[in-house]
């Protein structure tokens, strides 16, 4: 008998298992039990606030304004004509600069005048979201004194831009922040806005060196993530002097001048200073090719590339109780509680942790937890042994005599008495009589066996 096995009978004798349980922690019966014990409720208010923005930028010296470019841009899938308010938060958690706006519309809601001062040292800022008195972080944000000249390495890799790799570009004539524009999408063809911009998935076609990351001489499709309008064909072309370098192929770096070059069209370029947009009050364009001579490229043809990051929450308004006859008062009004929402979280076998997208938050498994950080993104998970252990009153057996055991993850705030569900489980299943210790797999909590 191994010593699983012995552990695990030694827990069925404390507590004999015949049946399979019904998860006391999983969502489900959370969700029932408030139901039983709670009256009847209005129907919630689900909502997606969704916020893309640089994952780099520029710091200002002295007088000079070097606004985060593109500006951040909120969309909230239910609201509108609603006051949100952005800050700028350095390493130490300190707000350094707010800027209030109104979602317009259309939900969207844009942040112009945000910048980062010279007199902080720090390498890194985050942004905060204050929306209805929720408040939402972005991932750190990297601070550079100006573009680099030279090429990307490597070694690298928040400088690096990568196949699928979100993006935004502008141009900026004479580099006068009031002459900029961002290319965008409208009528089904590539645009060039003034006041909005749309984030644009880069897919690789055909590349010039066998690298991980996008060198120049890369062709590419520029898709925008938002509409699903894609360009044509193109060549990312290096830009020194106002001339094309034809025969440059090192590695892209954000907040590069490029030029984007019709494949298989030598000399002709995306050029930002198109046909105006009919009925259009703020002067957009459409965005057209123009040829080129002796590899000379004016501003309107130069492009800034810089990649974009993006952080997304749900959060459910409190449902207002449903008054019954006779009834009590109702009770003060509850407040808007956001949880994350977390895409992926992978199980590493090799060093019995998980990855995760983001070690910002506490992560908890089931009862045990915070679970120690192994490194930006990977957590340590207890032991197999002190899982049981924790857990041994939801161990169920299958008909097949495997054991099975499915525990939530959780995580919460720094400095936050909320505890939030991940939506992910992990579950560990033993088969009795075999040399393997056991599987575990990450599931959606909503994922039926």
């Amino acid at each position: 008998m191994t010593p699983m096995e012995s552990l695990l009978n030694a827990i069925d004798k404390v507590e004999p298992i015949t049946k399979k349980r019904k998860l006391s922690m999983s969502i489900e019966s959370m969700i029932e039990k408030r139901q039983l014990n709670s009256p009847p409720l209005s129907p919630k208010q689900p909502n997606k606030v969704t916020c893309y923005h640089a994952s780099i930028a520029q710091k200002s010296y002295g007088t000079e304004k070097r606004f985060l470019c593109p500006p951040p841009i909120v969309i909230s899938q239910s609201q509108t004509n609603c006051m949100i308010s952005m800050t700028i938060m350095n390493e130490n958690n300190q707000a350094i600069l707010e800027q209030r706006t109104l979602l317009d519309d259309e939900s969207k809601g844009y942040f112009k005048y945000l910048y980062v001062t010279s007199s902080a040292k720090s390498k890194q800022f985050r942004i905060k979201l204050n929306m209805n008195d929720a408040l939402f972080y972005s991932n750190p944000i990297s601070i550079i004194s100006k573009p680099s000249k030279k090429t990307a390495k490597t070694r690298n890799a928040t400088s690096c831009l990568f196949n699928h790799s979100t993006i935004s570009l502008f141009n900026r004539i004479n580099s006068q922040t009031v002459r900029t524009k961002y290319m965008s999408t409208e009528s089904n063809q590539l645009c060039a806005k003034h006041s909005t911009w749309s984030p644009f998935e880069i897919i690789v076609l055909r590349q010039p060196n066998k690298t991980e990351a996008i060198s120049y001489g890369t062709e590419i499709l520029l898709k925008d993530i938002q509409t699903g309008i894609t360009s044509p064909p193109l060549i990312i072309r290096k830009v020194e002097k106002n001339k094309v370098v034809y025969d440059a192929f090192g590695l892209l770096s954000q907040m590069q001048k490029v030029a984007l070059q019709l494949a298989n069209t030598p000399n002709l370029y995306l050029n930002s200073n198109g046909k105006t947009i009919e009925n259009d009050l703020n002067n957009n364009v459409y965005i057209d090719f123009t040829a080129i001579q002796d590899q000379q490229v004016s501003d309107y043809l130069c492009w800034t590339i810089v990649g974009i990051s993006k952080f997304e929450y749900e959060f459910i308004q409190s449902p207002i109780e449903i008054q019954q006859p006779n009834s009590p008062p109702p009770s003060p009004p509850r407040s808007i509680i956001p949880f994350p929402t977390i895409s992926c979280i992978q199980y590493i076998p090799s060093t019995h942790s998980i990855r995760v997208p983001s070690t910002e938050f506490n992560y908890y498994l089931g009862r045990q937890g915070p679970l120690k950080k192994k490194s930006l993104i990977e957590l340590e998970l207890p032991d197999i042994q002190d899982i049981l252990l924790n857990h041994h009153n939801l161990l169920s057996t299958q008909q097949d005599g495997s054991r099975y055991l499915e525990l939530p993850i959780l995580l919460s705030k720094p400095n936050d008495t909320f505890i939030y569900h991940s939506s992910k489980l992990l579950s560990f299943t033993f088969l009795m009589h075999s040399p393997e210790s056991g599987q575990f797999s990450i599931l959606d909590c909503h994922t039926k066996r």
